[in-house]
């Protein structure tokens, strides 16, 4: 089988989602994030549109799925900028059998390496990937963008 995410699409009221389908496309399950991962009205807290389940990594024994939001949640700080690294995102470790979360840690990426070159367009950096290394270690795989500057990537452990 094969483990996904999706994002969600805020602007039609529907979170992010981790599913699961068959070598053969069908879907097999969906499972039940807790309501925190939803969009909430008002926006002063919770997940941020586009920003929601990026990385996603299967633990050496297959038991755990980790969860990598590509920002942080409104109420945990500001997104990053050149001159600052933002606040931390969440990583969310998910036993598969039951689908409960069982562990979540903190993750502060870099601020944004490269200030933008023209006055208008995106300033950002997040977490774009994960993959577990070993069962004690994850690699986060982060990448910026700034507009008319480019893209930049890191891999940290």
């Amino acid at each position: 089988s094969l483990l996904w995410t999706s994002e969600g699409d805020f602007a039609r009221g529907y979170g992010p989602a981790l599913r699961e389908s068959h070598a053969d496309g069908a879907a097999a399950r969906e499972y039940a994030l807790t309501p925190a991962f939803q969009p909430r009205p008002g926006g002063d807290s919770g997940p941020r549109a586009n920003a929601t389940l990026e990385g996603l990594a299967l633990s050496p024994d297959g038991r755990t799925a980790w969860l990598a939001m590509e920002a942080a949640w409104r109420q945990d700080g500001p997104m990053p900028t050149a001159h600052s690294p933002g606040g931390p995102l969440r990583i969310t470790a998910l036993d598969l059998s039951s689908g409960r979360a069982v562990r979540q840690i903190a993750y502060v990426p870099d601020a944004v390496p490269r200030a933008r070159r023209i006055p208008w367009g995106p300033r950002l950096n997040g977490v774009s990937e994960i993959l577990a290394d070993g069962p004690d270690h994850l690699l986060v795989l982060e990448r910026a963008y700034s507009a008319g500057a480019g893209f930049l990537s890191r891999l940290y452990r």
